[in-house]
């Protein structure tokens, strides 16, 4: 084909047909279709046999490196080729195929070396240059993928000809030299014709970029008038957010939470407010079990027949249900925990069958939680001590199922949505949540210490339930533990067929754990005859008892005894007795011989730890003996005590060492024991009035010596006489009818008269539960003297002012005791009994007599003074005090209003949820309304000073900054002169986008206060924060010099500002001003540091790599500056330090801060070596840098959750796994070094450990790593593989495409573009792409039904910030809404919610920005971070490497050019390319049947079906079209949709491939 040729004229599909079949002539019958692709691996194997039988063997193996590299540069060719022509094989498949047809032929012939050698060659050199081409081009345009069509045809006719000249030859020639290239042939003129072609792309192409440089020139002047408006616009693109805003984007861009994550989050959020959240109990106690089992523990059970039979999913005869029965600590816990741990090893995600199978787990009575099921504050008024319930299992067991799978979850959401409420009867919740969810996935559900419910006899009716339902979905099996009694009875109406596995009859590990612990003990490490014999008798009599708990106590006793007939006086005791509670009073027969202050310790760590709503660590229960005894403390440590001293009565889970390792009883029949000692000393009571309290000897006692003086109290010896009377008293008891009112008396006092600071760790524990211990307890079982005792503290916290902001200051949430109706009966109660009030003031009696004067509204009123105390804090409270201190107050205040108002209105205003307690789009009316009530209730003056600024404050925080500046405005016409209004006027305007009035605003004011002096250095530090934010606007506005004014400033002050530096050095490369920029960093090269001691430009790049933006603008600009190399020295510098730093610190906090130093570090250098290398060292180091990123071990310490920590990670990761997918595509296939980097993009997988999609090391995504792997199988023609990795999420796709939800249908069709994206299914993807269309702001003659829409004339859906376009003036464009006009929501989710109606929030800052511009239900934004934002998709390139990576045009040319300043991608990578989006031929789709789509195919659209196009999708992919429940309950509706489906499903197809 010459040069003139018009690639474009040309039928693709046609020449590919015509060149298959002219092969398959030419080689009698060879087809290059239909077979399984050659590969280059394949091809270069050819030629090593041939290597093995030649003299020339290194010739034969040189040659097959060539012909394999030419393999690569075709397939990377065949990309390109692949998206201009729509075969299901594809250009270079076939042309793969016709090399190695032809190969295998010509080695057939002996003396061919030298002609392959010049063929090989040829053709690699002509690929290598187009290559080449192909590199330096930003765009690859139509044309060039036919080029790219034909130069593959051209080798398809080079093979062909070839093959032709080899069958001229009759067998004798064989063994003759034959040449390909005699000009009778054709086979030289062919490859002359395969070099002409690759030189005519590269010459139209220059001819093309002539032309546009010429048009380009005659644009010049123009552009030169323009360039400083062009800067300037770059300037404000780069330097446009404030420092907080950027540091908010930071957190959310930078994490880089895909939108599909966006989604899953936000249908994770809905799951959570049905079937609630996971707080994490559940798996710390399954890690903590495995943890600390005797390894290989349990596996025992997997040889027991009734095991077996139960985890065999093949068995569908078998019961579904698994019973384990045992005692008190006979180990049903931990081998529990040991079958989740087999069954999750067994059906892991590494399974190659197919088969999808979950395992989920619920221990009723997790160690970690002890807070219910309801959790605080429920409506239900739940016991934060109760055992949780069925149903609430039965959520949990949902929850963790719909983490761990997407299709399960979307199910699930869908079942909910039409079960809504849902129901909380168990038959319903099996039925919702298991049977009709897990659709074809088989799930093993493990339930522990069912005992443990809050009524046992719901146990029986749920077992039934199962066994009945479950032959429904015989893929369910469920195993549940409990005590033997409780199965024993259970176990009768499940009939005699029913397994129960005895643990206490089958555990093998008990002699196992005897033996481990003996050997601990230190009294018998001796390896004498005698004490090894008396090892064996301790091993042989304890090894007999059936409880881990038991055999616990009795070594207890054995390690405190001396003497071999001490030891088997203890073991006579264990072989005469298996009861639990005889150890018990053994054991506390002993503690009551401690001291009475130990006794006493003891029973208040008792207490504390049998009735507390949660874990107890050590650290806490060490505060809780300082509440009771200031002095004479024990100077032993608390974790020594117990683990000594009190020994054999509590447990210390988790690591002993750590502060927050947890306390917990031994054994539960602690509690059984003294619940019958309490009932016993009741009743003696009741028979006798001599028992003596140790509360009333203390009130004698201090009665006394208040009576007499100090000698007289001395001679008649008082002092012994109480001594001997509370040591009478003194024993190791809990009374279980007044713990609770005990523990509420201790977290009183902590709140209200202890510095709170000397209780850090029990701070926490009284702000959320002080209230719900009074809640617990009967009030009628408490003695008076405690009753007074806490009434002297409860009355003045409800009423006194002072005392309320006591505990109330650091009192997180009001809404459990303000919105729920559980505390306020209580309190009044408590504060009505007169035992209780008797010793209270006057003026508080007189509060508590008004509170049952009707109208009754006590509820309300007892609250009244409390919120007063709020709303003085709000409007007038400490200076000090942070914007989120006071609008928590405001909070209080907001949620009573909605009490009172629902109380007097219930049908016309709803109860506030707490999601509404603690939204931000609170309306400006609700702060309105609050501030009229607190200003009247307190007395004060609406339009001071003080009050304007904390209304201004309290609008800004909710984004109402219209209202923030009138009331800002307000304030400082009272006080013109008060920093506190200009600064937050100031910023009140910047975020009204008035920039210049906010310099004008806040720029004289600093002035004139640094003119008055400024003494407190708290007003000197907020001056500086605000000359950086003026800085920073001027930035904004172009006004570079005025900006550099107040850096060099700041600096003159803080020489060691690092952010100013990094602002300097960013300011100056916008400029352009780079030979000032590297004369400044070799100034900060030659200064020192005089904190750390190091060079000023390596504490620079420490001191900024966790702001990744900042850090990258920077980079950009020294590389701009040439001054990049020195910089990857100082970068090298850096790490040194901090990885000194790290060894050497030794505190946590700065041990911590190293490591975060390093991960940044790691990062940050890393992306400058990878994306600006100077060589292939770099490249290499780079990847290192990255590894090291993730292999740096997380101290125990640090939040997984730390942001820093978190960002640094997943970029890395994401990184390393496009790396390593580049290494294996440079690489011949099947060789070691593809192997490995693929392992290793497959370790960033979530682990099974992690319960859950989502990658706990690497914070990377299932699909993530899918859609990288099925990219590379594509990429080197393996369609089989490629599918298999791809498929799932294809299924996940299709899912959301047939599940009657419209909300998500844009989510199904993007997921579904994404995965065939890469696929190289271009059409198909481009089609579902299409679907995605505008909901919102149509008007009527462009809507489209079934929520789809249109405009006109291919508008895009792009909005650009800060600036915004324009309303679009095209003829049928609805018009713009008034400012204050509502944009209606489409979400069905808004809905659905049970929550309040309010009035839509007036946002001013935004609302000027809102047109009536089409939007779609998208939230996707450019990666250029330009501020183009889609909300559906036109105009976009997406990647087909990286996931979730999209750029608007103009991102996307700077990113083939270089010149993005933002990294995220790489500018080789290939893209698809997603034109502006046709309104007109989207309105003409929704017109065919229930809904159309449009498909292009060889240039040509044809509109069908959605239905019938996704059943080809499912066709090709091997999904099978799933009937759910609904539509077969719709009986001939589902026939009808199925009449003809045989005609659609194979249009379908066709239109797939």
């Amino acid at each position: 084909m010459n040069g003139t040729q018009k690639p474009l004229d040309i039928d693709l599909n046609a020449e590919w047909e015509k060149a298959c079949a002219s092969f398959a002539n030419s080689s009698k019958g060879k087809q290059l279709q239909g077979r399984a692709t050659a590969t280059p691996a394949q091809v270069a194997e050819a030629f090593t046999k041939k290597a093995k039988s030649s003299e020339n063997s290194k010739k034969w193996e040189k040659l097959g490196t060539i012909a394999a590299n030419t393999g690569f540069a075709l397939l990377r060719l065949g990309e390109v080729a692949s998206q201009a022509a729509s075969m299901f094989f594809g250009p270079s498949q076939i042309c793969m195929n016709a090399v190695s047809f032809f190969v295998d032929a010509a080695l057939a012939y002996k003396k061919i070396f030298d002609t392959l050698e010049q063929l090989f060659e040829g053709i690699s050199k002509a690929l290598k240059r187009f290559e080449i081409y192909q590199s330096k081009q930003n765009i690859i345009d139509y044309g060039m993928k036919v080029r790219a069509n034909m130069i593959l045809l051209q080798l398809v006719s080079i093979c062909d000809l070839s093959y032709k000249v080899l069958h001229k030859h009759n067998r004798f020639a064989q063994f003759a030299a034959v040449t390909l290239f005699k000009s009778d042939d054709g086979v030289g003129a062919a490859l002359e014709a395969l070099k002409t072609m690759t030189e005519d792309e590269s010459q139209e192409r220059s001819v093309y970029t002539y032309v546009s440089a010429k048009s380009t020139e005659r644009n010049t002047e123009q552009l030169l008038e323009a360039s400083k408006t062009t800067e300037q616009t770059t300037a404000q693109s780069l330097e446009l957010s404030k420092k907080t805003e950027r540091a908010t984007e930071q957190i959310l861009e930078s994490s880089k939470k895909t939108e599909d994550q966006k989604e899953r989050d936000k249908q994770i959020e809905s799951l959570k407010k049905i079937l609630g959240e996971l707080d994490g109990s559940q798996n710390k106690q399954l890690r903590y079990c495995t943890s600390q089992a005797i390894a290989s523990s349990g596996s025992w059970v997997a040889d027991l027949e009734e095991y077996s039979q139960w985890s065999n999913l093949d068995q569908t005869q078998q019961s579904p249900l698994l019973l384990i029965s045992g005692d008190e600590g006979c180990g049903k816990t931990f081998l529990v925990s040991r079958v989740v741990e087999m069954l999750k090893k067994q059906f892991s995600r590494a399974r190659t069958d197919g088969r999808k199978v979950f395992v989920a787990y619920y221990y009723f009575g997790s160690i970690f939680d002890r807070s219910g099921g309801q959790g605080k504050g429920s409506n239900q008024g739940q016991n934060k001590d109760a055992s949780r319930t069925v149903d609430e299992a039965l959520r949990m067991l949902a929850m963790q199922l719909a983490l761990d799978d997407e299709v399960y979850r979307q199910k699930l959401s869908n079942n909910l949505r039409n079960a809504t409420p849902l129901s909380s009867n168990v038959d319903e919740l099996w039925d919702i949540l298991f049977v009709r969810s897990l659709g074809d996935a088989s799930c093993f559900l493990i339930l522990d210490d069912a005992h443990d419910l809050e009524k046992t006899e719901t146990l029986s009716p749920f077992l039934k339930t199962i066994i009945e339902q479950t032959s429904k979905s015989s893929r369910i099996r469920v195993l549940v533990s409990a005590r033997t009694e409780l199965l024993k009875n259970t176990s009768k109406d499940l009939g005699p067929s029913q397994p129960i596995l005895d643990i206490a009859s089958s555990n093998q590990d008990m002699a196992k754990y005897v033996r481990l612990e003996v050997d601990k003990i230190p009294l018998l490490q001796d390896s004498s005859d005698q004490v090894k014999a008396l090892q064996e008798e301790i091993c042989e009599a304890l090894g007999e008892i059936r409880s881990f708990t038991q055999i616990k106590f009795y070594l207890d006793l054995i390690s405190g005894k001396q003497r071999p007939d001490e030891i088997r006086e203890v073991l006579d005791k264990a072989r005469n007795s298996d009861d639990m509670r005889d150890l018990i009073v053994v054991r506390l027969d002993e503690f009551n011989e401690l001291p009475r202050s130990d006794v006493q310790d003891l029973n208040q760590i008792l207490e504390w730890v049998i009735c507390c709503f949660t874990q107890l660590s050590v650290e806490m229960l060490k505060e809780v003996l300082m509440i009771r005894r200031k002095e004479n403390r024990s100077l032993k440590p608390i974790r020594a005590r117990i683990k000594d001293d009190f020994s054999g009565l509590f447990n210390i889970e988790g690591d002993e060492d750590a502060k927050d390792a947890s306390v917990s009883l031994r054994s539960e029949t602690l509690k059984d024991h003294f619940r019958e000692l309490t009932e016993q000393n009741k009743k003696e009571s009741a028979l006798s009035d001599t028992r003596i309290t140790e509360m009333e000897v203390k009130i004698v006692q201090r009665f006394l010596k208040n009576l007499c003086d100090e000698e007289l109290y001395s001679k008649f010896a008082f002092e012994d006489f109480f001594e001997k009377k509370l040591a009478q008293s003194s024993k190791v008891f809990v009374d279980t009818d007044e713990m609770h009112a005990s523990v509420a008396l201790d977290c009183m006092k902590i709140a209200i008269e202890e510095d709170i600071d000397d209780y850090f760790w029990m701070a926490w524990y009284v702000r959320n539960y002080w209230s719900d211990h009074l809640v617990e307890l009967d009030i009628s079982l408490v003695n008076q003297n405690l009753k007074l005792e806490i009434g002297k503290r409860l009355i003045p916290m409800l009423i006194d002012q002072d005392t309320i902001w006591k505990w109330l200051k650091r009192y997180i949430s009001g809404y459990d005791l303000l919105c729920t109706d559980v505390y306020a009966p209580v309190l009044l109660k408590w504060i009505q009994e007169s035992a209780v009030n008797r010793s209270c003031a006057a003026d508080h009696l007189e509060w508590i007599k008004k509170l049952s004067i009707p109208p009754n509204n006590a509820d309300e009123e007892i609250w009244r003074p409390v919120i007063k105390s709020q709303a003085d804090q709000w409007l007038t409270g400490a200076a000090e005090n942070t914007d989120w201190d006071m609008m928590n107050c405001f909070r209080w205040v907001r949620a009573f209003l909605n009490k009172v108002e629902n109380r007097r209105n219930p049908d016309t205003v709803e109860r506030m949820s707490n999601e509404d307690y603690w939204t931000d789009e609170v309306p400006p009316e609700d702060v309105e309304a609050a501030y009229s009530w607190a200003t009247k209730e307190l007395g004060v003056d609406s339009t001071s000073y003080l009050n304007q600024c904390r209304l201004g404050h309290t609008f800004s925080y909710f984004d109402a900054y219209e209202h923030a500046k009138d009331a800002y405005e307000a304030a400082m016409q009272v006080e013109e002169d008060n920093w506190d209004a200009v600064s937050r006027l100031a910023q009140t305007l910047r975020k009204l986008d008035e920039t210049q009035e906010a310099i004008a605003v806040l720029g004289p004011a600093i002035k004139r206060f640094e003119e008055k002096g400024l003494e407190d250095q708290w007003a000197k530090d907020d001056i500086r924060s605000n000359l950086q934010r003026l800085a920073e606007w001027h930035r904004s506005e172009s006004s570079y010099g005025e900006a550099m004014v107040i850096y060099e400033k700041l600096l003159k002050t803080d020489p060691n500002d690092y952010e100013t530096v990094s602002d300097i050095l960013t300011l100056l490369g916008t400029q352009g001003k780079h030979d000032e920029l590297v004369k400044y960093l070799d100034t900060l090269k030659g200064e020192t540091d005089e904190k750390t001691g190091r060079d000023r430009l390596s504490q620079l790049i420490i001191m900024s790599a966790s702001d990744h933006d900042r850090h990258q603008a920077m980079v950009y600009n020294v590389r701009q500056g040439g001054y990049l190399g020195m910089f990857k020295d100082s970068y090298r510098k850096a790490i040194k330090h901090a990885e000194e730093e790290r060894e050497k610190a030794e505190e946590e906090e700065k041990k911590c801060q190293a490591i975060l130093n390093l991960v940044c570090l790691y990062f940050q250098a890393a992306s400058s070596l990878h994306w600006y290398p100077e060589n292939e060292e770099e490249k290499a180091e780079a990847v290192s840098l990255w590894e090291q990123t993730l292999a740096l071990e997380r101290d125990p310490n640090i939040d997984p959750d730390n942001w820093t920590f978190y960002s640094a990670r997943r970029q890395a990761a994401s990184l390393l796994c496009l790396q390593y997918l580049a290494q294996a595509r440079r690489s011949p296939p099947d060789t070691e070094i593809v192997q490995s980097n693929l392992a290793k993009i497959k370790a960033m997988r979530p682990s099974d450990d992690d319960n859950t999609e989502f990658s706990t090391t690497y914070y990377l995504m299932h699909d993530e790593v899918a859609l990288v792997l099925g990219y590379y199988h594509t990429s080197r023609d393996d369609k089989e593989a490629a599918m298999n990795e791809l498929k799932p999420r294809v299924a996940v796709a299709l899912e959301k495409l047939s599940d009657h939800d419209p909300s998500n249908d844009w989510q199904g069709f993007w997921e579904l573009a994404n995965v065939l994206i890469r696929y190289n299914d271009d059409a198909n993807a481009l089609a579902a792409i299409s679907l995605i269309t505008p909901t919102k702001n149509l008007p009527p003659s462009l809507d489209l039904s079934n929520n789809t829409n249109t405009t006109a004339n291919g508008n895009s859906s792009i909005s650009r910030s800060p600036t915004p376009q324009p309303p679009p003036d095209q003829k049928g464009i609805a018009p713009t809404p008034a400012i204050d006009e509502p944009i209606a929501s489409t979400s069905p989710s808004a809905q659905e919610d049970d929550l309040p109606s309010k009035p839509p929030l007036k946002r001013a800052a935004t609302s000027h920005l809102r047109r009536a511009l089409p939007t779609g239900p998208m939230s996707h934004s450019c990666d250029g971070r330009c501020g183009t934002k889609w909300t559906y998709p036109s105009e976009m390139y997406i990647c087909r490497q990286c996931p979730d990576v999209q750029f608007c045009p103009e991102c996307h040319g700077k990113l083939r050019a270089g010149v993005l300043e933002r990294h995220i991608c790489d500018k080789e990578h290939a893209f698809l390319e997603v034109g502006g989006f046709d309104f007109e031929r989207a309105a003409r789709a929704r017109k065919v049947g229930e809904g159309g789509v449009v498909v292009t195919k060889r240039g040509e659209e044809e509109v069908m079906e959605i239905e019938g196009w996704l059943d080809g999708i499912r066709k090709i992919w091997g999904i099978e079209k799933r009937v759910d429940d609904e539509k077969e309950e719709e009986g001939g509706e589902g026939d009808r949709e199925r009449g003809g489906e045989g005609e659609k499903e194979k249009r379908g197809e066709e239109e797939a491939k």
